[in-house]
C-alpha cells in the first residue's frame, strides 16, 4: 500500500522537479570551505564534497534539458542520477574510516568528526537519504518507462 502510494507520487511529479530538487546540493560548498579551513580531510572532499557540489550545480541545467528534450536527455539523466547516488556510497565509507575508532584507516590530518556534530549531522542522517531517494525515483521513472 505504501509502495503504491509512493509510486503514484513519483509518477505524478514532473521529472524536472525530481531532478531540479538536487540543486540544493550546491550547499556542499560548505564542506569544501570546511576543508579549506582545515576542518575536513582532503581524502573526503575530493571524492565526495566536490562531486556533490557539481551534482548540485548541474541539477538545474539537467532539469531544463529533461523538460525540453526528455527523450534526448534520457541516457544522460540515467548516468547523472547513477553518479549522484553513488557519491554517497563513497561518502559513507570515507566518513567512517576517517573517524577515530577501530575502523580508522586515515590517521593523519583532520578527521570527519565535524560531520557528526549538529547542525552538520543533519546532512548524513536526513538530507542524504532524501537525495538518494530522489535519484532512485528518477532512475525508476527513466528505466521503467523505457521497458
Amino acid at each position: 500500500m505504501l509502495r503504491s502510494g509512493v509510486l503514484k507520487i513519483v509518477e505524478s511529479l514532473p521529472l524536472s522537479w525530481l531532478v531540479g530538487a538536487q540543486a540544493i546540493r550546491i550547499t556542499a560548498i560548505g564542506t569544501i570551505i570546511k576543508y579549506l579551513d582545515g576542518d575536513l580531510p582532503g581524502h573526503f572532499i575530493l571524492p565526495v564534497g566536490v562531486p556533490d557540489f557539481l551534482i548540485g550545480l548541474t541539477a538545474l541545467p539537467m532539469a531544463c534539458w529533461a523538460t525540453r528534450d526528455p527523450a534526448g536527455a534520457r541516457s544522460s539523466l540515467i548516468a547523472w542520477n547513477a553518479i549522484g547516488a553513488s557519491i554517497f556510497l563513497a561518502a559513507g565509507i570515507l566518513m567512517h574510516v576517517s573517524m577515530p575508532g577501530p575502523v580508522q584507516f586515515f590517521t593523519s590530518g583532520p578527521t570527519t568528526r565535524s560531520l557528526f556534530e549538529f547542525p552538520l549531522a543533519l546532512v548524513p542522517t536526513f538530507l542524504v537519504p532524501c537525495f538518494v531517494g530522489l535519484h532512485l525515483a528518477c532512475l525508476w521513472r527513466l528505466i521503467s518507462r523505457a521497458a
